[in-house]
């Protein structure tokens, strides 16, 4: 008897485990983390760009988190939408402004998401964004 309760709680354990890295109602193809790996402005890459911004996505919250010396992060929380290949960012809290210097509403054209690959554009002339899947 004591066999079978075995075997159960541990098919419990497991199914509890992996349930916990399905998406939560969000865009299936941004569901996870991003790593911004470079910028480019009007054809030039941005060599002032330390490779070290990630984009976090799940449900509706976008999470931009930019790590610094010593283990240090800068969190900022929002929402997201992703409608007719145009990405729009909210961040509401006034304390909270987005990284990169974007206005707290913003909209990105998307221009590649497909896999692991995600290049976004902003503005004239236009501001690229590459990310790779974390």
């Amino acid at each position: 008897m004591t066999r079978y309760v075995l075997i159960i709680s541990l098919g419990l354990i497991f199914l509890s485990l992996i349930s916990c890295t399905r998406n939560d109602g969000g865009e299936a193809q941004l569901y996870g983390t991003w790593k911004l790996q470079r910028i480019v402005r009007g054809g030039q890459t941005d060599a002032d760009y330390e490779g070290n911004i990630f984009w976090k996505f799940q449900n509706k919250t976008i999470e931009m988190q930019q790590l610094g010396d010593m283990h240090t992060a800068i969190n900022r929380f929002g929402n997201y939408r992703l409608a007719d290949q145009t990405l729009f960012l909210s961040f509401p809290d006034d304390d909270m402004p987005p990284l990169l210097g974007f206005d707290r509403d913003t909209e990105l054209q998307v221009v590649r998401l497909k896999g692991d690959e995600m290049v976004l554009s902003a503005g004239y002339p236009a501001t690229l964004y590459y990310f790779k899947k974390w």
